[in-house]
């Protein structure tokens, strides 16, 4: 309001200045033009006492005076006449001429003006004259209320005396005529002008008014905008003048304090808000004092905006500090306690395992990197564990992520803290120790580590059982991250290849290991591209008769360079790179061939679980026993436990499937895994075979005698045949048979032999009846 007041008086100013400034012009413009009507008037009366004497000069005569008549020639040219009344027209001025009679003189408007130029003419003067035109005098005259402007000539003899005169005037109207019209358009100027600044101050007072109402208006509306955006605002505002007073706060920064409304109040200083915020604390006095010094200090040498934060009552504070244009300052306090726990969250999910609570992969490698620049490096050791898949796969991820995390508990319980634990894949973990520099120290802390997973974990009412495969590495002088991780897979690999639940410690000699199995995998590929691999065929018989029932197909792989390779050696590899999905194909169709030759004997055929990856290994099947016409009872498909848990619901649908069309399906390798038993509810089984590591302690360990004669129990109450394998000697055979058990597969009977064998062997077979008829050659190891 107050600037809209001032603007109307500057415009008020401005328009008093225009209007004396067009009355001092029109004044000044009055005068000029009074001056150029004199001026002008002059100039057209000389201008036509020029033209007179021109046209006079134009007759081509001088002028004379004969009985008181100017001639020029032979024309007359005072008193009236065409050649006076041409001039005047012509000129638009009156032209008169005299002679020198005095008499006639007297009668002119000015006669004191003839005489001025010398028209009383002496005695006896010559007749002619001569025109001077620097001779001349004007004047003006009142002549019947007229006022005229005159202008005189004198008409001169060639003795230069005057022996007449021209007059030339000008009616004061005529003159003023220019002079008016000019006036009239200074008039209409002032005018126009007087106006147009009547009417821009009526339309700037509209303007006016019309502002002034919408700025205040507008003012209401900003007010009640930033009344509602205060209140709405998630932040704590305050604002203070220059003077440290309190302008205005928001209700947020009241809830934020704890306070109650209108105990803040604008007008209160620094020192009073900073009193109020820190009422009730102890040791109130000295803390405002600190505070209060603070922010003054913080105002004097801070620059421009700044945030900080500060702790209250447990929460956290973010204040942002921000300077004002009229040198006041404002402050905003926003809680982010939340915000810091949400970000603390997520840093510790990047970093840490979400089931486990140990840090990640990434950042053990962090760790593992600067470990390595250090002068004394830690030991690495990674855990591999044993039969976890099985477990998560049975019994649910939900018991599978408890079963880690009880693992993680307890190694880590039992380490120093000097250890670091990471949780690196699905049941893969690492430790890295320090103060372990020696092989008996790795080996100390890998038996111990050995034991804790091997004691039984209680969850959920039932009892689970795993171990460890671990691997060691004593880090070397110049190894990198990589290197130690590299050689620490190399070591559980190697524990792998000597069996579960041990431990190795790296060697230099592993990594030959490895470019081993690399060159393996490659003449394998050509191996399959060039037909390197047959089938040996081992007999099954009757424990009681000892008639063969059929025979098991095993792989051979004829390496040119390396011999015979024997199946546990390349069978893993192409289970690894996916190869044994195009080997097992080969096998069964290969393997129905051969058996389709023989008197009515089955064929037993192992599949491994990647095979049932796909969903086409029915169809191939069906295709193989199309091809073949291999009747689908003669053909036995041989699985292991590994092969349901993959993907349980899907396998027992595909084994139901195959199983419908007369293909017989049997347990391989029954007892070694966690959850035979389970599986044998949920499918029948035509056959379960009793692993050999059980055969070889029949009747020397209590224990394998207790699970061969649970499993041969649990065939005959469900109607499952069982085979034992891995029969060496007759004892065992013996006892096997004393037991009850079906079928049987060993060196005892027949080692596995080529298809080329395979009739001597069904000769040999076919006819016994009793196992001590079985020659020597037959069943001999050698």
């Amino acid at each position: 309001m107050m600037r809209s007041i001032k603007s109307a008086k500057t415009l008020f100013s401005v328009c008093f200045l225009l209007v004396c400034g067009t009355v001092s012009v029109i004044l000044v413009l009055s005068n000029t033009m009074h001056r150029e009507r004199q001026e002008f008037t002059q100039h057209v009366l000389q201008s036509s006492i020029q033209n007179v004497l021109s046209t006079m000069r134009l007759l081509g005569s001088e002028p004379r005076l004969a009985q008181d008549v100017l001639y020029i020639g032979s024309t007359a040219i005072n008193g009236n006449n065409s050649l006076v009344d041409e001039m005047r027209r012509n000129m638009g001025v009156d032209v008169t001429f005299f002679v020198r009679d005095e008499a006639v003189a007297t009668t002119l408007r000015d006669a004191q003006g003839l005489r001025r130029i010398g028209f009383r003419l002496p005695a006896g003067a010559a007749r002619t004259a001569l025109f001077l035109q620097e001779d001349s005098y004007q004047s003006s005259q009142i002549v019947n209320g007229e006022t005229y402007y005159s202008s005189y000539a004198p008409i001169l003899d060639r003795s230069r005396t005057v022996i007449g005169a021209v007059e030339v005037s000008l009616k004061e109207s005529a003159a003023m005529t220019r002079d008016n019209q000019f006036r009239v358009a200074l008039i209409i100027l002032a005018c126009g002008s007087l106006c147009s600044i009547g009417l821009m101050f009526w339309l700037y007072g509209r303007n006016a008014t019309e502002k002034y109402g919408n700025t205040e208006q507008k003012l209401r509306m900003s007010k009640r905008h930033l009344d509602t955006a205060l209140e709405k605002m998630a932040n704590g505002i305050c604002l203070f003048n220059r003077d440290n007073v309190l302008m205005r706060t928001s209700d947020h920064y009241v809830d934020v304090f704890g306070l109650r409304k209108g105990q803040l109040k604008p007008g209160m200083d620094l020192r009073s808000v900073i009193e109020l915020l820190l009422d009730g604390e102890s040791d109130k006095a000295n803390r405002v004092d600190v505070a209060y010094k603070k922010i003054l200090q913080h105002l004097e040498t801070s620059w421009g905006p700044t945030t900080l934060e500060y702790p209250w009552k447990g929460r956290t504070l973010a204040v942002h500090h921000s300077f004002m244009a009229n040198g006041g300052w404002l402050l905003t306090y926003e809680d982010v306690t939340d915000r810091k726990e949400a970000h603390a969250r997520i840093e510790h999910m990047a970093k840490h395992d979400a089931v486990t609570g140990l840090i990640n992969r990434a950042v053990f490698k962090d760790k593992l990197e600067t470990a390595m620049q250090a002068p004394v490096k830690p030991a690495l050791m990674v855990l591999d564990l044993d039969h976890f898949k099985s477990i998560n796969d049975t019994l649910g991820h939900a018991s599978g992520d408890a079963l880690l995390k009880a693992f993680s508990d307890r190694i880590s319980q039992a380490l120093p803290k000097t250890a670091l634990v990471a949780r690196l894949d699905s049941d893969e973990f690492a430790i890295l120790q320090t103060g372990i520099t020696t092989q008996t120290q790795a080996a100390a802390l890998a038996e111990k580590l050995s034991k804790l997973a091997a004691e039984p974990f209680e969850l959920d009412g039932r009892t689970l059982n795993i171990g460890a495969t671990i691997g060691i590495v004593l880090p070397q002088k110049g190894d990198s991250s990589d290197i130690v991780m590299r050689n620490a897979d190399l070591a559980v690999r190697s524990a792998k290849d000597h069996g579960l639940e041990g431990f190795s410690i790296y060697k230099p000699e592993m990594g030959e290991q490895l470019l081993k199995r690399a060159i393996l995998e490659k003449d394998l590929r050509t191996a399959l591209d060039e037909g390197q691999f047959e089938m040996f065929y081992q007999p099954l018989v009757r424990i009681k008769s000892g008639r063969i029932v059929g025979f098991e197909a095993l792989m051979r792989w004829n390496h040119p360079v390396r011999g015979l390779v024997p199946p546990d050696e390349f069978i893993p590899v192409a289970e690894e790179t996916g190869l044994i999905v195009q080997l097992g194909s080969w096998a069964l169709r290969q393997s129905c061939l051969d058996a389709v030759t023989w008197p009515n004997l089955k064929v037993a055929v192992n599949i491994s679980p990647i095979q049932f990856r796909g969903g086409k290994l029915i169809q191939h099947i069906d295709d193989v026993l199309a091809e073949t016409k291999l009747p689908p009872s003669l053909l036995e498909l041989e699985i292991t436990e590994t092969v349901i848990m993959k993907d349980k619901e899907r396998t027992l649908t595909a084994l139901k499937r195959l199983h419908d069309r007369g293909v017989q399906i049997a347990m391989d390798d029954f007892g070694t895994g966690y959850s035979s038993l389970s599986y044998l509810r949920t499918f029948r089984f035509d056959k379960v075979k009793i692993d050999r590591s059980f055969i070889a302690g029949l009747g020397e360990r209590r224990d394998c005698d207790a699970i061969i004669n649970a499993v041969l129990g649990i065939g005959r109450d469900l109607g499952m045949l069982v085979l034992a394998e891995g029969i060496e000697t007759r004892l065992q055979h013996d006892r096997l048979r004393d037991l009850g058990c079906h079928e049987g597969q060993g060196y005892l009977f027949h080692k596995p032999a080529p298809i080329d064998q395979v009739p001597a062997i069904i000769e040999r077979l076919s006819g016994i009846t009793s196992v001590s008829s079985i020659p020597s050659a037959v069943w001999s190891k050698t």
